[in-house]
């Protein structure tokens, strides 16, 4: 799961007791444009958490690894502010979000 708080945004692994498997903070989040906080959800893709950190700072998609939190890689965006979801597709043989 994602969450918003304390002007950044971290992502969390829980087990299925509800015992934390990983912690990782993702960006620091200060919208200056929209204070109404964070709404994207965390995209599941093979062995990657795949997280949305957009708005009007430096904004950014990044993938972590399912199992240990640590980053698969980073793609820079155009900062911009997004209460969307990831989702992704094929194009011309590559993913895209």
């Amino acid at each position: 799961m994602t969450f918003y708080h304390h002007d950044k945004v971290e992502a969390i692994a829980l087990d299925f007791a509800g015992k934390v498997v990983w912690r990782e903070d993702i960006c620091p989040f200060r919208p200056r444009a929209f204070e109404y906080g964070y709404a994207p959800s965390p995209l599941i893709y093979q062995n990657t958490v795949i997280i949305s950190a957009e708005y009007d700072g430096d904004s950014y998609i990044t993938a972590l690894d399912r199992e240990t939190g640590k980053r698969v890689w980073r793609a820079n965006r155009t900062p911009m502010i997004t209460f969307s979801s990831r989702s992704w597709g094929m194009w011309r043989g590559k993913i895209n979000c």
